[in-house]
């Protein structure tokens, strides 16, 4: 699967979440505004995802109902996002349950109960608040349809705007990309005063590991030095990914002046791969390419 297609694929896997009552969802908005927590109530907890298959579980209501434990809170950030863990057995139990019965794989470690807070939080933030002092309750689970493209958009992180801009090969509207054709990368295979053998070894380079010449692939690049916009995106697919394959950068040795792979590495996430390369270039009168003397530049190719 490509990256157009991940982005634009239909619901293809299931989520079961569990429903924080009406009571706690209003209490516990209360107190993230007490708090200057940029909240997104209603409030709920995923008991399980599977991003691969509908499978046919029927959602149940708690009679009695979940009550969380306080004692047990404690915040955790997941990426950008604060979230309240607390202890649950019955929800583990629960979860562990579902995986063994419809064969589930999941994604992490280990099962992690929690309310996301807040998707988009400052870290320092964090030690400034007192966790909440009251129990919350859960009411039911519910079950949907499992959608990339939706869970991206509802999250508005950083990989929403990697997916859908490379999905059509357009410009980023809130991170700095260059297209492929403003790329020093792109510069050097176009130059006709760069050696050939260079275009050659870096299409074997690239055949191997993705099965497509250097200019065949969805790029984005970073400005020069800059590495601000591309780390959060380096981060989600270092946890996200399937797969990630380490590249040896002697690799990438091309008998270039002042050309040098630091770091190279290919991530599998559902079916498309991405070539994440940080490189160091430079200087520009040797290499044909306008820029700073010498300059570090971190590069994304997906097909």
């Amino acid at each position: 699967m490509k990256v157009s297609e991940i982005y634009e694929s239909e619901t293809n896997g299931t989520f079961v979440g569990i429903k924080v009552d009406d009571q706690s969802n209003k209490q516990l908005e209360e107190w993230c505004n007490e708090n200057h927590i940029n909240c997104d109530p209603p409030f709920h907890v995923t008991l399980i995802l599977d991003k691969n298959q509908n499978f046919s579980y029927t959602p149940i209501k708690y009679s009695p109902p979940i009550l969380l434990n306080p004692k047990t809170y404690k915040f955790d950030m997941f990426d950008n996002a604060l979230v309240l863990r607390f202890d649950s057995d019955k929800l583990s139990k629960k979860h562990l349950m579902l995986r063994d019965e419809y064969n589930i794989e999941w994604d992490y470690d280990e099962y992690k109960p929690h309310i996301t807070l807040d998707y988009e939080w400052d870290a320092v933030k964090s030690n400034r608040i007192k966790l909440p002092d009251f129990p919350i309750e859960l009411s039911h689970e519910y079950k949907k349809g499992f959608n990339l493209k939706e869970e991206i958009e509802h999250k508005g992180q950083i990989q929403g705007e990697l997916l859908s801009a490379m999905s059509d090969s357009g410009d980023f509207v809130h991170i700095k990309w260059q297209d492929m054709d403003k790329t020093e990368g792109y510069q050097m295979m176009s130059d006709p005063n760069v050696d050939p053998a260079f275009k050659i070894k870096m299409n074997q380079i690239f055949k191997r590991y993705l099965g497509v010449n250097m200019e065949d692939t969805i790029t984005a690049s970073t400005a020069a030095n800059d590495k601000t916009s591309i780390f959060k995106v380096i981060k989600y697919l270092q946890k996200n990914v399937n797969q990630k394959t380490g590249i040896n950068p002697n690799v990438f040795k091309l008998h270039i002046p002042n050309y040098q792979v630091n770091q190279a590495s290919v991530f599998n996430w559902h079916g498309a791969k991405f070539l994440v390369i940080k490189d160091t270039i430079g200087p520009p009168q040797q290499m044909g390419v306008v820029g700073p003397k010498r300059a570090t530049h971190y590069s994304i190719y997906a097909v």
